[in-house]
């Protein structure tokens, strides 16, 4: 009885790939887009965190969620707030690590001292609901333009995939 050989792959099973790929790859983006977008229906936004300040709870790179409906703070909350001079403001996540009649001393986690500043609720942006580790770093990467222009190649790659698959290009 003779061996039937093997059939190596054809060009209609590289375009399929290519399409499963693709069609995985714009489901993650869609994810990845969801969770920054729909939780900003329910007044939580999402910010990166770009400092060791608050390690190990949160590590630089991280992405968190901010719940800005819920600006009175406790001690041991993680509070996102406004830092500096109107108009020079910097945005810092830190814990408050005591409360006052005056206002609250926050202090990261990973610092050794207090911060200087005593922060007001005014000041108070919101309390950390959430962390998803590391995912700030594709986050930052794909603000403004970078998102716009990701799109539009992930659109051209769909179009090349119908391209592909259309009967004049077909190879089998």
């Amino acid at each position: 009885m003779k061996k039937q050989k093997k059939k190596p792959w054809g060009y209609r099973h590289a375009v399929m790939v290519y399409e499963v790929m693709l069609w995985l790859l714009t489901i993650a983006a869609a994810a990845g887009a969801g969770v920054l977008f729909f939780p900003k229906l329910a007044g939580v936004r999402p910010y990166v965190i770009l400092s060791s300040s608050m390690e190990p709870a949160i590590a630089a790179g991280s992405l968190i969620f901010v719940n800005t409906r819920d600006r009175k703070a406790e001690e041991g909350d993680v509070v996102t707030f406004l830092l500096g001079e109107e108009g020079r403001e910097t945005v810092v996540t830190h814990r408050i690590h005591r409360v006052t009649k005056e206002g609250y001393i926050t202090k990261g986690d990973h610092n050794d001292v207090a911060d200087p500043a005593l922060l007001t609720q005014e000041r108070i942006i919101g309390t950390c609901i959430g962390i998803l580790p590391r995912a700030g770093y594709g986050a930052a990467a794909l603000n403004g333009k970078r998102a716009v222009w990701a799109a539009a190649v992930l659109f051209g790659m769909h179009v090349f995939g119908i391209m592909l698959d259309m009967p004049e290009v077909r190879k089998d």
